[in-house]
């Protein structure tokens, strides 16, 4: 029997599943009043369709817009691998840091459902997959050498 991950089965059913961004496929609902909602994630989930479904409240231009440092982004990360070593040197036990791949920072061929992705983000997130490779390309050059410095085990997944 062969396994799939799950990116092999969105691209696998890819053609099925049609494009998420299309706006055709975002059905027209009233706007959401948090009072309705019992379970609040559900409120937030009808507030973006909402949003995406009236181009006129669109949150698509804001995002657009927005830009993190890449540098905070990995001085946060360091910071936080560094407390997590130093609780695992205190209990025994070694830190394993796995570095998940990203479809904006990588040497691999992507499928045809991945490059959709990423040029879908390029045209709907203009910032984003710009800003996601440059955090990447730090963390590349980052963390091994405080995987040294600290002494825990850094894996690059591409």
């Amino acid at each position: 029997m062969d396994y799939l991950n799950a990116g092999q089965v969105l691209a696998k059913n890819f053609e099925t599943l049609g494009k998420h961004d299309d706006p055709n496929l975002i059905k027209k609902i009233d706007t959401p009043e948090y009072e309705d909602y019992d379970l609040k994630l559900i409120y937030m989930i009808d507030k973006v369709k909402y949003r995406l479904g009236n181009p006129g409240e669109s949150i698509k231009q804001k995002i657009k817009q927005i830009k993190i440092d890449p540098e905070y982004v990995v001085d946060d990360l360091t910071k936080n691998i560094t407390t997590i070593s130093d609780l695992a040197k205190r209990q025994g036990f070694s830190l394993v840091f796995y570095l998940q791949p990203s479809l904006y920072n990588t040497k691999k061929e992507l499928s045809e459902y991945e490059t959709y992705n990423v040029e879908q983000d390029k045209q709907n997130l203009a910032l984003f997959p710009k800003m996601h490779s440059e955090i990447y390309d730090l963390y590349r050059n980052e963390l091994p050498k405080l995987a040294e410095r600290e002494d825990f085990i850094f894996i690059d997944s591409d």
